[in-house]
């Protein structure tokens, strides 16, 4: 009786803890990805951003970074989704919004990037300041 009671603990302790996302996993990998990317290859580290993403579905940096990937390959329209689903997923992500206006600025025609900018220095991007001003001033 007592092993049945240990087996069936056993049970449910691997039941509980294989359940969700393996976080720690996605981690590795998008922290090998960075890596990968900053050695200039985006297409090797979209791979691991994948395995990421198939451990944790709802990793906003994962999804950052595929935007990251896909700019960096010139694939803009790509970015932008992934961006908007990085900001869908955490809505306060500065970096996010920021790095899509500059996309939007420099690659998108008639990209409409202020609003990004003006969110991105809201949630703490500082660097979005100045665009903020210029914003401003062309719109006077």
């Amino acid at each position: 009786m007592r092993k049945l009671y240990i087996l069936s603990l056993v049970v449910i302790i691997i039941s509980i803890t294989s359940c969700g996302p393996n976080k720690e996993k996605a981690f590795d990998l998008v922290d090998n990805a960075k890596v990968v990317l900053y050695n200039g290859n985006p297409e090797k580290a979209m791979k691991k951003l994948d395995k990421a993403l198939s451990y944790w579905d709802n990793f906003y940096e994962a999804l950052y970074l595929k935007a990251c990937c896909y700019d960096y390959m010139k694939d803009y329209d790509m970015a932008i989704k992934m961006l908007d689903k990085a900001i869908e997923v955490k809505p306060n992500y500065a970096d996010a919004y920021y790095t899509r206006a500059m996309i939007k600025k420099h690659h998108l025609p008639n990209g409409d990037y202020c609003e990004d900018f003006k969110l991105a220095l809201e949630n703490g991007n500082i660097s979005a300041k100045e665009y903020v001003e210029d914003c401003k001033r062309r719109n006077k």
